[in-house]
């Protein structure tokens, strides 16, 4: 064992300490050094300079600042106790390292052996293992002291919450290493990586400031880009420093270099790293080295000058460097862009939601929006950092608190307020907010088309959907919901257009755009019949961003005519406005098409457009990319590779020709591949001669020979070995020098092989770079002369007929069909068979039915009701937006201005809601919006608090619904709310039901009728219920339909009354003066007196039917009933008894008589009523005990359960007999 002297709490910081109970174990030398290191660091960070510990005046100086004082063990623990601040924290760090170091000295001197078998007594200086430091300090602390208030910080404060977040160890782990008083980026190059374990003194620890000039030329640039994350371009990989390195571990799964906070990703995988980090909203900035310079210092060795490539975000996440040579098109890879969101609180008329595409350059404006709708949009597409938001007094609305908010300057808002329409003012004041967030200049703000998803039409048009709606209808891809849009293309479908189809059933479009979706999607369904050329894929947003930024490939204009071919096939196709004779409904498309891309769309404007364009792109682009349709009409103008068989490998030409070839028409640069053809000749001559000994290229030998040439595919060099060179020339061979100028041992050449191979590989740079030039021209000259427009229409044709024909097969496959949407109708919904949408028409069972004011829907547990509401409010929302639903032919559907479902819901934590409290959001959202013209579905409202307030709640909300006009189903299992809703203000509510089978088994069809029974037991049962628990449930159900009212306080016990029931005169007179033949009421009544002790008070008798008086109400009492059997017709009428007691006989009387049992009417039953001037307590005990005497003389009485309930209060006053 080793003995160990504890130091005194204040000498090491609570977050250093490693908490051991059960054992002690000898610290190792490693952690002791590692520690030592990360001290030395803290006190050099403290002091902002370095200090030498085992300096008495370096460390005077550094706390009292002059050398003089003494630095002594009680000096020290001295300033710990009595002083505060940059003093206290030096002293308490010297104290910590001394020991330490103390320790790690001791332990060195010890070899292994003796360190295991031996004990070691220490002295006062000595520390138990849970004083020493086990690694990095934990991972809040850590942080929270990079950021200390005390001192300079050059790292962003906005990092601090990145670096909270961090989850992986070995991101953790670096953290310890970041300096945030050294540089922007907390990289410090004096750090040791935790790996390294070295026994490290203030004699050998590093002092100097060892910063390269790559580190500088990192600093500088992120004091210019605090807030991105820093990727540099050094050789063949891109290098990031300090806390940008810690995030490319934690979010791109790369390792760090050497365990030091530096990482990088390789060339290749440079837009998949962004995709990593734009993933999580960060920006990043990404430098390249200019080709071909170096720093004109070279004194401490080349620097390459670099310079700003592009900061890239998650509204722009291509990153544009690059990518005109691109051997394929990667975009598929490149993650969709996210928009900027701004919201506008405008007066009385809810809120304006702005999203702008930076890729697109368009803006998307919808106006007099709910919070809800605004939250549901804010959710599906999560928006960039940060929203932007305008309102009345800056003040934020609960429903943005979650969001990272920027509020637009006063000024701003100001010089929007005159003038201008409420549309074009809202774009302009987003949209200017956002290009300086993007440090872009305002004069492009004319460029963003403006796209409006509000009209003025007189037609009702339905807005867009609530969160709650959205995720009940399975459009927010919640996984215990069917996916709705899954349900409408195959899986095999882009997922553009599942984008597209989730955009419009979140946001429904205007009535005659969903009217022209729904003739287009007729036509392919059933009347269309011609094949289509193959559509593009290709994303309008990356396709005009490429442009722009004279990015795109020979690939990407390859998507483009593709895409074009198939505009100016749908434009040539026989046309007619409704489709009605067969023909292809072109202005329909038209229609859609102008909605989609905010741009006129005039047929013979498209046609003669898109022919310029396609006439310019094929005048560069080599017809290798041309569209499939279009024959290659010149086959000189296919490019193709230089090949001499065998003389020369054909790798060495791909690998030089590979990355230009292909793309354009020889003849746009005609002068390179001249003399690329010209060189390439010479080249093959020149190895003929000097390698294969035969000047005449026809007679090289053919591929089924051995080659004597070695190709250096690294260093781009073809040569022979040794071996076989020309005995007798061999001094006109020569070893070549690699691309670092270093001879390469083994291979040989000669001076002509050379020459001509340097005029080659030049003629393929040239050629290289003319193509580019070609290529970037060809995009410049599209964005000057204006077809963009063309381009965007293109595409979105494209986009859209993929959609339409993609739904249109899967809707014929499912057995799916179009809706006619009507604007005034007798019904709200004239529905033929609608079924789920997540089903087939085979497996599913279908309901017709016309929907009309509000259905009141009841029926067992597991019967489909929900089902049925969901099938019918997605099969509404379809139709709205023009698509086919899962319903036979003919159905109809009255337009409507909002459609809410609100489902059976937990709790929401993240909120603070509660189950009940996010029901009662909801549901006054939808009162708050609804109107005549509102569809509503409303499943089990009221389950998340009490029976009696639940009943209550929804039975209003229903009434309100009712009141108002609206349509659509409201489903309870509160049956309750029934005879509450039968009144003259609910002529409105129709009873449905779902019908149930004679087996118990459900059907899942709806019909007319009341269903009270929720067969929640036969449910359990079928679930595998423990049989135990459900007779017991059974008992209790049994107990519940008797009348049974449990209470929350306890029975107080007359015992009066008890000891004169427990004479035997009572029961015996009781049972003299009846007999079995003669029970009736008056028979009840006698033993009832009998067992209070006042036979000569007379009760109140109440007949069948008849009301009691409201004397009885609020006062405690017992009351008898008389309960006839249902049907009975024998002369001697015989009935039933129950005893109850209440304080509200009023109530408890009008529930009995509305039992439905089918033994007994309860209807007929007659009262006798019993005040009991002791209250509620003696009431229940009198009930006890009239049940006992009841039963015992003979009474048939209903149920005897009550008669047990003796529940004595011992803390209670007993009354004497």
């Amino acid at each position: 064992m080793f003995t160990f002297v504890w130091v005194e709490s204040f000498c090491l910081p609570r977050k250093h300490w490693r908490q051991i109970s059960s054992r002690i174990i000898t610290p190792t030398t490693q952690f002791a050094s590692l520690e030592l290191q990360e001290i030395q660091q803290r006190i050099n960070q403290a002091a902002q300079h370095s200090v030498n510990v085992n300096s008495p005046q370096q460390v005077s100086h550094a706390i009292f600042g002059t050398p003089t004082h003494s630095t002594s063990r009680a000096k020290l623990q001295q300033i710990i106790a009595s002083s505060s601040g940059k003093q206290k924290e030096l002293a308490r760090l010297v104290l910590q390292y001394r020991t330490l170091q103390q320790h790690q000295r001791r332990q060195l001197s010890t070899n292994d052996s003796s360190k295991r078998n031996n004990d070691n007594n220490y002295d006062d200086d000595a520390l138990t293992v849970d004083r020493i430091l086990d690694g990095p300090a934990r991972h809040a602390e850590t942080v929270k002291s990079l950021f200390h208030e005390d001192f300079s910080l050059m790292i962003d404060p906005y990092w601090k919450e990145p670096l909270s977040n961090i989850q992986k160890p070995v991101a953790r782990a670096l953290i310890s290493q970041l300096n945030s008083r050294k540089c922007p980026t907390g990289y410090d190059p004096a750090a040791v990586p935790t790996h390294l374990l070295k026994t490290i003194t203030t004699r050998t620890a590093p002092t100097k400031n060892t910063k390269s000039k790559l580190l500088e030329f990192v600093e500088e640039q992120k004091e210019l880009y605090p807030q991105c994350i820093l990727l540099v371009r050094v050789g063949n990989f891109y290098e990031s420093f300090g806390l940008d390195a810690i995030l490319l571990v934690e979010h791109c799964g790369l390792n760090s270099m050497g365990g030091r906070c530096r990482a990088g990703c390789p060339l290749g995988n440079i837009q998949a790293t962004l995709d990593d980090l734009t993933r999580h909203n960060y920006k990043v900035a990404v430098i390249e080295e200019v080709e071909g310079t170096v720093a004109p210092d070279k004194s401490k060795g080349e620097l390459k000058q670099r310079m700003m490539s592009q900061i890239v975000t998650c509204a722009s996440p291509t990153y544009l460097y690059n990518l005109v040579l691109n051997d394929q098109d990667n975009r598929s890879s490149i993650t969709e862009s996210r928009p900027y969101m701004g919201v506008l609180a405008t007066a009385n008329q809810g809120y304006t939601l702005v999203e702008v595409s930076l890729e697109e350059q368009s803006v998307q404006i919808s106006e007099r929006l709910t919070p809800e709708a605004v939250t549901c949009r804010i959710r599906a597409y999560p928006p960039v950092n940060p929203l932007i938001y305008v309102g009345q007094r800056g003040k934020l609305p609960a429903f943005l608190a979650s969001q990272k908010v920027k509020t637009i300057p006063s000024h701003l808002v100001e010089q929007q307020a005159v003038g201008g329409g409420g549309v074009e003012r809202a774009k302009r004041v987003i949209l200017r907010a956002i290009l300086e967030l993007e440090q872009q200049n305002e004069s492009c703000m004319d460029d963003f088309r403006l796209l409006s998803s509000s009209t003025k039409s007189e037609v009702i048009q339905t807005k867009p959907l609530h969160f709650e709606t959205a995720k009940q209808l399975g459009l927010m891809n919640d996984q215990a919901i069917p996916a709705l849009v899954d349900s409408l293309v195959t899986n095999r479908s882009p997922a553009s257009c599942k984008r597209f189809l989730r955009r419009w059933l979140l946001t429904p479009p205007p009535p005659h755009v969903a009217d022209a979706m729904a003739i287009m999607v007729n036509y392919f369904q059933t009347k269309g019949s011609q094949s289509l050329p193959p559509t593009s894929y290709a994303s309008v947003g990356k396709m005009v961003t490429l442009l722009r930024a004279q990015q795109a490939s020979a690939f990407v204009y390859q998507e483009l005519l593709q895409a074009l071919d198939v505009a100016l096939h749908l434009l040539k196709l026989p046309s007619s406005g409704d489709a009605q004779d067969g023909d292809f409904p072109l202005d329909a498309f038209m229609i859609v098409l102008e909605f989609e891309t905010g741009i006129a769309a005039q047929p013979t404007s498209i046609q003669r457009r898109s022919l310029e364009v396609v006439s310019i792109i094929e005048g560069i682009i080599s017809p290798l990319h041309h569209a499939s349709s279009r024959t290659l009409d010149n086959n000189e103008d296919i490019d193709k590779m230089t090949d001499f068989g065998n003389v020369i490998p054909s790798a060495f030409w791909e690998r030089n020709e590979a990355d230009w070839r292909g793309r354009v028409r020889p003849s746009v640069c005609k002068d390179s591949y001249e003399k690329v053809q010209k060189s390439a000749e010479k080249l093959a001559k020149a190895v003929a001669t000097d390698f294969w000994d035969e000047p005449d290229l026809s007679k090289v030998p053919d591929s089924k020979s051995k080659s004597p040439i070695v190709q250096d595919i690294f260093n781009n060099l073809i040569a022979i070995r040794d071996k076989d060179r020309p005995k007798d020339q061999k001094d006109r061979y020569f070893r070549p020098k690699d691309r670092n100028n270093k001879i390469i041992g083994n291979k040989y050449t000669t001076q002509g092989v050379q020459d001509a191979w340097d005029e080659y590989v030049k003629a393929c740079e040239d050629a290289r770079l003319n193509v580019e030039m070609a290529l970037t021209n060809l995009s410049r000259r599209l964005c000057d002369e204006g077809h963009l427009p063309a381009i965007v229409q293109a595409c979105h044709l494209n986009l859209i007929l993929t959609t339409v024909t993609q739904h249109a097969c899967q809707a014929n496959h499912m057995g799916w069909s179009t809706v006619e949407l009507v604007d005034e109708s007798d019904v709200a919904l004239h529905l033929r068979g609608v079924w789920p949408y997540w089903m087939g028409q085979c497996q599913a069972v279908s309901n017709t039915f016309d929907l009309k004011n509000m259905f009141l829907l009841t029926a067992p547990n597991m019967s489909g009701k929900s089902t049925v509401m969901r099938s019918t409010a997605a099969a509404a929302l379809l139709a709205s937006c023009g698509f086919c639903a899962p319903v036979e032919a003919n159905s109809q559907v009255q337009r409507f201005d909002h459609v809410f479902v609100r489902g059976a819901s937990s709790d929401i934590p993240t909120e603070n809601l509660s189950a009940f409290g996010a029901e009662v959001l909801d549901i006054a959202s939808l009162l708050c919006s609804g109107t005549t013209n509102s569809l509503v579905f409303v499943d089990e409202l009221g389950r998340g608090t009490s029976p009696k307030d639940g009943t209550s709640i929804a039975a209003a909300v229903l009434e309100e619904m009712s009141n108002r006009g609206m349509s659509g189903i409201f489903a309870t299992h509160l049956h309750d709310i029934i005879p509450l809703l039968k009144t003259e203000n609910c002529d409105g509510i129709v009873n449905k039901r779902m019908v149930i089978r004679d087996d118990q088994h459900p059907t899942y069809l709806m019909e007319d009728g009341v269903c009270m029974d929720s067969q929640a037991l036969e449910t359990a049962a079928r679930f595998g219920f423990p049989d135990n628990v459900l007779t017991r449930a059974k008992t209790f159900a049994k107990i519940l339909d008797d009348g049974f009212e449990e209470e929350n306080n306890d029975v107080e016990i007359d015992y009066n009354l008890v000891e004169r029931c427990s004479h035997d005169d009572v029961s015996d007179e009781a049972s003299n003066e009846i007999t079995h033949s003669t029970k009736c009421m008056e028979d009840a009544i006698l033993v009832a007196s009998k067992v209070q002790g006042c036979e000569d008070e007379i009760p109140i008798k109440i007949r069948p039917k008849w009301t009691p008086p409201p004397s009885l109400e609020g006062r405690s009492c017992v009351y008898i009933l008389a309960v006839p059997i249902r049907d009975d017709h024998s002369s001697n009428e015989r009935h039933h008894f129950y005893v109850g007691e209440t304080d509200s006989f009023l109530q408890r009387l009008s529930q009995h008589r509305r039992k439905k049992a089918s033994k007994f009417d309860w209807s007929l039953a007659s009262a006798a009523v019993f005040q009991i001037p002791g209250g509620k307590s003696d009431a229940r005990l009198v009930e006890s005990l009239v049940i006992r005497q009841l039963a015992q003389h003979g009474f048939d009485m209903i149920s005897v359960a009550d008669g047990m309930k003796l529940r004595p209060n011992t803390s209670s006053s007993q009354l004497s007999p």
